[in-house]
């Protein structure tokens, strides 16, 4: 509690059961937290500044992969400003953020393979910023004007014998989603259940979202600011849609 962390990384966990992080800053120009394979942490009042890559990330462990990106990861009270990407997860299952905010970060949260995700009153705030590419480790996010990304795990392929697919699940309620960047032609939100290896499957399994507001806050070329594609379940509830096109 109440480090301060500077460099090119922060904090690295693998395969920890427990823990609690509190009043951290971070100042790291690649990522803040990395955590492969962790189950049951909790982070309060972090904040994380400039990364060129993460400010956290949950994935596997590429040496022991079976925990997969571990599970019940717990934000809360968090800031995350000029990120290019906020939160990364792989392969998580119920993990949570509630009252936090990103502001300023390319691509505040990118899901891959991560089923009961739940956002509550929380701020997504788009703008990839030039400064961060030319960072060392700079990795480019997926895609520019998305405020939240969410998507299947795909590995391998049915002809190969050796595919690997995971769906994802998403529950966001009074949160905010905002672009920021001139110009952008994707969706503030977007998840998608589509898999190219088999293009019938709806690998979307629940969204739910609730009084959640999107905003697009500069000119844009979107056709849409929700895109939920291949999902066998949506709820939508009391949304409300702003663009100043």
């Amino acid at each position: 509690n109440k480090n301060k962390f500077y460099g090119q990384l922060g904090f690295k966990g693998t395969h920890l059961i427990g823990g609690v992080m509190s009043d951290n800053d971070f100042y790291t120009t690649i990522a803040g937290v990395i955590q492969e394979g962790c189950t049951n942490w909790t982070y309060n009042e972090q904040r994380f500044r400039q990364a060129a890559r993460y400010g956290m990330v949950w994935r596997p462990n590429a040496a022991n992969p079976g925990r997969k990106g571990g599970e019940n990861h717990k934000v809360s009270l968090c800031e995350f400003a000029v990120c290019t990407v906020g939160i990364r997860m792989i392969r998580t299952q119920w993990c949570s953020v509630d009252n936090s905010l990103f502001d300023y970060c390319g691509l505040p949260v990118w899901a891959t393979g991560c089923l009961y995700q739940k956002y509550t009153d929380t701020y997504f705030g788009s703008s990839l910023q030039g400064s961060l590419q030319s960072m060392p480790g700079y990795t480019a996010p997926p895609t520019v004007g998305t405020a939240f990304y969410s998507e299947p795990y795909l590995s391998g392929t049915v002809a190969g014998g050796d595919a690997v697919v995971e769906p994802h699940g998403v529950t966001a309620i009074g949160c905010e989603f905002v672009n920021y960047t001139a110009g952008v032609t994707q969706p503030l939100f977007n998840a998608t259940g589509f898999n190219p290896d088999q293009p019938a499957s709806r690998l979307c399994q629940k969204m739910q979202l609730s009084k959640c507001k999107f905003i697009a806050g500069a000119n844009h070329a979107a056709s849409q600011l929700m895109s939920i594609s291949y999902c066998t379940d949506a709820d939508l509830d009391g949304l409300v849609f702003e663009s100043f096109n």
